[in-house]
């Protein structure tokens, strides 16, 4: 039960009980040392915590807890160095809590036999009772005290706080690594010599102009007597976009960009525009070189822009497209596809 160490260091198990510790029904000698002298019932918590218990509220709520008054002297009663649990250095130990009664390890033998010998008196009915204030023995799981809505609430604070630092940190390190790692692009090459007006001379250019003969023959009744023409330009919902040359060649260059975002409005200003076919091919392989983009948003915005401006030379990269993991890409392509062989 004990074993000594010394002349009087002795240490022992007992089990009490929530009525014994209740009624202070125990001897008047430390339970730490076994003095006698200036002995009085002090609160202790104790706590037992599982060996293989994982971190956070699930260790929380696998901890039993048990604030008790035990008889302790002077020396031993106020401030301790370390709380009494499981597989501490010195000290009273806890043992096991259950859920009327708590064992607890590295008591002094002295206190174990007199509550022994108090515990006989009891039954055969000798010992003198005295009149001592209840003090109920508080018991549960986690981490019990008035701090436990604290730890609790500090806990779920630290993961929200770790959770935001971590998508934080995700987010800096894709821009990171999009703006230093992907693929640079290739200088521009130089667009077709503009031709110099002369002095008092503008220089021709096509203009898109929506032309409709506005004919109607009122006496000619159904179908005839229906402007037609007006109609269907009404309905037509864009109308023709010419990109000036200089307009053109940003977004030429836009699509050489390591900043996907970009590529992608360029992608889809010139997929509204009318094609010029002076600088058809010119622009069709920079969209066809958008293709390989690894972001799905510009692969589908470039496979649409080649729908106005690919030729039967872009019809082998958007067939290749046609096997993309990404449904909305493979569609994109089809159409893109579908309108480069109507319109040829």
């Amino acid at each position: 039960m004990g074993s000594y160490v010394g002349a009087r260091w002795t240490m022992a198990e007992v089990t009490l009980g929530f009525d014994e510790l209740e009624d202070e029904d125990l001897p008047l000698i430390c339970m730490q040392c076994g003095s006698r002298k200036h002995v009085d019932f002090v609160e202790r918590k104790f706590v037992r915590r599982p060996l293989f218990a994982p971190p956070g509220l699930i260790g929380m709520t696998l901890t039993k807890y048990a604030h008790v008054a035990i008889p302790l002297c002077e020396e031993h009663g106020g401030r301790r160095l370390f709380a009494h649990q499981a597989r501490t250095w010195w000290g009273l130990q806890t043992v096991a809590i259950g859920p009327d009664r708590i064992t607890i390890g590295r008591v002094h033998e002295d206190f174990a036999e007199a509550l022994r010998k108090r515990r006989e008196k009891r039954r055969r009915g000798d010992d003198v009772e005295w009149e001592r204030p209840r003090q109920r023995v508080r018991s549960g799981r986690g981490p019990g005290g008035g701090m436990a809505a604290l730890k609790v609430l500090g806990i779920v604070v630290g993961a929200m706080v770790g959770l935001v630092v971590v998508m934080s940190c995700g987010m800096f390190g894709l821009m990171a690594f999009t703006t230093l790692w992907l693929r640079k692009a290739p200088p521009t090459p130089a667009g077709p010599p503009v031709p110099v007006a002369t002095a008092g001379e503008a220089p021709a250019r096509p203009e898109g102009v929506v032309v409709g003969l506005l004919a109607v023959a009122p006496a000619a009744g159904l179908p005839g007597a229906v402007p037609w023409t007006p109609l269907a330009q009404s309905a037509r919902k864009d109308t023709f976009q010419l990109l000036e040359d200089a307009e053109l060649n940003k977004l030429l260059v836009d699509l050489k960009s390591p900043h996907p975002t970009i590529v992608q409005q360029a992608a889809k200003r010139l997929a509204k525009a009318t094609p010029e076919e002076a600088r058809r091919n010119e622009t069709a392989l920079a969209l066809e070189a958008a293709l390989a983009n690894p972001f799905p948003m510009v692969k589908e915005a470039a496979a649409e822009a080649l729908g106005q401006w690919g030729t039967a030379e872009n019809e082998p990269a958007l067939m290749r497209m046609l096997g993309d993991l990404n449904p909305r890409s493979r569609t994109a392509a089809a159409s893109a596809l579908a309108a480069i062989q109507a319109r040829r």
